[in-house]
């Protein structure tokens, strides 16, 4: 597959989960904005709050990751570098609030600082120097072990017990 074909098909796929977190967020009456290409770079989707829950800006954001393999291979990938770039990317770029991770069968989000800790902290099972099209640096973690660590599965939750969620992981 050229590169352009798999960037293609990766940025669908990344398109794919974007809508399914945004109409989450929507569907609980947190109402998402667009994100500009500037801001692309550092997150994927913005959330606006209610004005009661007095945050400084009025808004949080969201990094989102569509984790298409994670069925097949049972692990999470977290990408934390740009090799072809040599720049960080990920994990290590994100300016996000919340970190979504998108798999086949459920959503699961995480605050950013959260998983930044725990990768710097966890050793991972694998790491892969040129995955997806060859550019991503990704640390490879066991499903079980790093969602029961600090993720939350929010795509079962009531609409009522997401938004305490949201909240809560966005108050710290």
């Amino acid at each position: 597959m050229s590169k352009t074909k798999h960037f293609k098909r990766d940025e669908a796929i990344g398109k794919i989960a974007e809508n399914l977190v945004s109409r989450l967020m929507n569907g609980c009456g947190l109402e998402t904005t667009p994100v500009s290409d500037v801001d692309r770079k550092y997150w994927d989707l913005r959330v606006d709050v209610p004005k009661e829950w007095l945050f400084k800006d009025n808004h949080f954001t969201i990094e989102i990751k569509h984790d298409v393999y994670q069925a097949r291979s049972g692990n999470i990938a977290i990408e934390t570098w740009n090799s072809r770039k040599n720049e960080p990317a990920g994990i290590k770029m994100t300016k996000a609030d919340l970190w979504a991770h998108v798999l086949s069968d459920s959503i699961w989000i995480a605050r950013t600082g959260d998983l930044r800790n725990f990768i710097d902290y966890v050793k991972p099972i694998r790491i892969i120097e040129a995955a997806g099209d060859g550019n991503a640096f990704i640390y490879l973690y066991s499903s079980d072990e790093i969602l029961e660590s600090i993720f939350h599965r929010v795509d079962k939750m009531t609409v009522s017990d997401l938004k305490n969620k949201v909240k809560e992981l966005c108050s710290v």
